[in-house]
């Protein structure tokens, strides 16, 4: 009766509690309070452990099935499956806020790492005169996205800012994620002003302070632009993993290498 004639005001009721418990109801009836709850741009979490849950979990932002006496159909159904109904506390508060931390650490050097190299090219363009000569061959491009810095970034999805029983024992840090600080228009363009400007300084610093060595402005950049997306990674990682630490240093290892392999890359000739 309250869904079907009532749902404005029972919508407003279960926007106001800080837990929703759909029990005695059928798969249809689970479903919709999920959806009227979506409706009103809220996203929801529905953990449930029969099979009459899985049109609830399904219906969910995230479907979260437990494996219960009732069979396997919703642990199948979800997105994520648990073993038990204590285990959603640690996924949430734990595991989906360090994955939201990480995923947007991650995106964000991904975009630093693109825009650093195509202003140091803009600059590089502009000063000699708009040419349309590549800055680096491409080679090094390659080099720069994958071997170089490739490890360093995708190993920021080990840090981690708090240990786990701290988050446990404060649930309201969680909170903080729904401000959606993280990838908001503030900090993107934060991360764009900084790209700019460390590009900028690189390859016109690179330029000024090295003029008499314009043969070898490919290597001196090059290095200065290696070494820059490798401290940006240490300077941000909060919690050190062995892991990335190796990362950083096989990153430097390999470029160490590349310098003395393939010198004809860098502008070096043979005497």
């Amino acid at each position: 009766m309250c869904l079907r004639s009532y749902s404005e005001e029972t919508v407003g009721v279960l926007e106001r509690c800080s837990g929703v418990v759909v029990a005695r109801c059928s798969p249809t009836q689970k479903a919709r309070v999920v959806r009227l709850l979506r409706a009103r741009g809220r996203a929801v979490a529905a953990a449930g452990d029969g099979g009459n849950d899985v049109a609830m979990i399904q219906e969910a932002d995230l479907g979260i099935g437990i494996e219960g006496v009732e069979g396997r159909a919703a642990s199948l159904a979800g997105d994520v499956s648990v073993r038990q109904f204590c285990g959603v506390g640690p996924l949430l508060l734990v595991h989906g806020r360090r994955a939201l931390q990480r995923s947007a650490a991650l995106c964000l050097f991904i975009v630093h790492r693109g825009l650093v190299v195509s202003t140091m090219q803009a600059v590089f363009s502009v000063v000699f005169y708009f040419s349309s000569v590549s800055l680096y061959p491409g080679f090094l491009m390659v080099g720069y996205g994958t071997i170089y810095t490739m490890l360093p970034v995708f190993s920021l999805v080990l840090d981690k800012d708090l240990p786990s029983a701290i988050v446990l024992r404060h649930p309201q840090l969680y909170k903080q994620l729904t401000k959606g600080r993280q990838l908001s228009y503030k900090m993107f363009f934060i991360w764009t002003v900084i790209s700019i400007y460390q590009g900028g300084v690189i390859m016109y610093g690179a330029l000024v302070l090295f003029e008499d060595q314009l043969i070898h402005i490919v290597e001196i950049s090059y290095t200065a632009l290696i070494l820059t997306e490798l401290i940006m990674v240490a300077l941000t990682i909060a919690t050190w993993h062995w892991l990335m630490a190796a990362a950083e240093l096989l990153s430097l290892l390999m470029y160490a290498t590349t310098l003395l392999v393939f010198t004809s890359y860098f502008g070096f000739r043979e005497a």
